[in-house]
């Protein structure tokens, strides 16, 4: 027998589904008084945190959910890996 999967849903029991999503994460930003940003940058500004605070690129990764290293960290954050990784080369050889 199937049982049904948990989902997250809105105030009134009805799924969610991603225009909700970004338009509750816009109204939550202008109340903040944020500038505007998609959903989706989240998750890239979890990664660039991790990864300025000194986590390995293979665990921030994981942490994403990818099992290759070159999915989540293209060309389009090169700099950003080369930063992380320079600055974790020159922390070990301290």
């Amino acid at each position: 027998m199937r049982t049904a999967a948990a989902s997250a849903t809105t105030s009134d029991g009805r799924p969610l589904d991603a225009g909700y999503v970004q338009r509750q994460f816009q109204a939550a930003l202008k109340a903040a008084g944020l500038p505007g940003q998609p959903f989706h940058a989240l998750r890239h500004a979890r990664a660039t945190l991790l990864l300025e605070q000194g986590e390995e690129l293979g665990v921030v990764s994981r942490i994403l959910g990818r099992s290759n290293i070159a999915t989540p960290f293209g060309s389009s954050t090169a700099s950003i890996r080369s930063a992380a990784l320079a600055d974790n080369l020159r922390v070990k050889r301290a």
